[in-house]
């Protein structure tokens, strides 16, 4: 399986899936004009992830600004997790936030609190 890397920019967040390496991350500021765009390959790839899951999964998210078009195509990530959590146990979702960032790390809880899927929220020091 082919990884999928994006390179983020100011408006666009780095995408790095890497299913040989176990590597699954999207980082950064998420506020595109065409959020298909940036979002329909990530649903894709973990469709087609799906098919041959690997035991364990730990997805990484670190974003700094989410707007509401970002963070709805996130909680279809969440729900492509959820469905690849069937055939596999070992799906864990680490959610980053910046320290004193209320905002994020409670939209973190608030799309993660009702998943099946483990989580940890984790607080980042300011110097990271």
């Amino acid at each position: 399986m082919e990884k999928l890397v994006i390179d983020g920019d100011n408006d666009r967040p780095y995408i790095y899936l890497d299913k040989e390496f176990g590597i699954y991350r999207i980082r950064g500021c998420s506020l595109p004009e065409n959020v298909l765009e940036v979002y329909t390959p990530v649903l894709d790839w973990l469709r087609e992830y799906a098919e041959d899951p690997n035991p364990e999964m730990n997805f990484e998210f670190d974003f700094d600004y989410l707007n509401t078009a970002s963070s709805n195509m996130v909680m279809r990530i969440i729900d492509a997790l959820i469905n690849i959590r069937k055939n596999q146990s070992g799906v864990q979702i680490k959610w980053f936030y910046r320290h004193g960032d209320i905002d994020m790390r409670d939209l973190g809880l608030e799309m993660l609190e009702d998943t099946k899927c483990t989580f940890k929220l984790i607080q980042k020091d300011p110097v990271d």
